[in-house]
């Protein structure tokens, strides 16, 4: 009996063992099992920068020339600058200006008195328009004693003179309105029988005889 039970066992055992082998085993037409296999990723790599290729040929290098030994500078030359004198064309005698005559001896009142009083003893006719603008200048005119010694003066030399006198008058101007007077006054009392011509001819510079 015992043996009859471990014989059962043991087929058991058995047929236990050859049933997943049997399921194992590819039946016909029964397609074979896939299998997916996966890449192995291998580490990552760094990439080092692109480095520019260089250039196949290297250009020729230029030699540039050899520079000639500088030559010593040349001592610069004189040159000679003529000058031409040019002609012109002769000025007008009715335009040119008497040169200015000098105030030297009438550069005071004082230096102006004396050549007054010495006048008779050097006498200057060509001097005295010059004369009376300094007295003018110096205020003369504007007192009334002096006034008349200057009126008395001018007046003489007027009637002294018959033939420059006339030519006189007109160096004498111009001259403010009020100062005219002692002008007007010296032709009067010049003592010149053509006294009133000359008041007439130099009208336009007395606007004081016409009021």
């Amino acid at each position: 009996m015992r043996s009859h039970a471990i014989i059962a066992l043991a087929c058991f055992g058995a047929l236990g063992l050859t049933v997943p082998c049997a399921a194992q085993t590819a039946t016909p037409g029964a397609e074979p099992p896939q299998t997916v296999s996966v890449a192995k990723q291998s580490a990552p790599q760094l990439l080092a920068p692109s480095q520019p290729q260089e250039a196949a040929g290297a250009p020729a290098q230029v030699q540039s020339a050899p520079t000639p030994p500088s030559q010593a500078a040349a001592p610069p030359t004189e040159v000679t600058i003529e000058t031409y004198a040019t002609m012109r064309p002769p000025i007008p005698a009715d335009q040119v200006q008497a040169a200015p005559e000098p105030q030297g001896e009438f550069a005071s009142v004082d230096r102006l008195m004396d050549w007054v009083t010495n006048y008779r003893s050097h006498k200057n006719p060509s001097r005295v328009p010059a004369a009376v603008h300094a007295m003018q200048d110096f205020g003369l005119f504007a007192d009334e004693e002096k006034a008349w010694f200057c009126t008395g003066f001018i007046a003489g030399v007027l009637g002294s003179n018959p033939k420059d006198g006339p030519r006189l008058i007109p160096r004498m101007f111009p001259m403010p309105d009020k100062e005219q007077a002692v002008i007007i006054r010296a032709i009067v009392y010049s003592g010149r029988p053509d006294w009133r011509e000359l008041l007439e001819k130099n009208a336009s510079r007395m606007p004081l005889r016409a009021r």
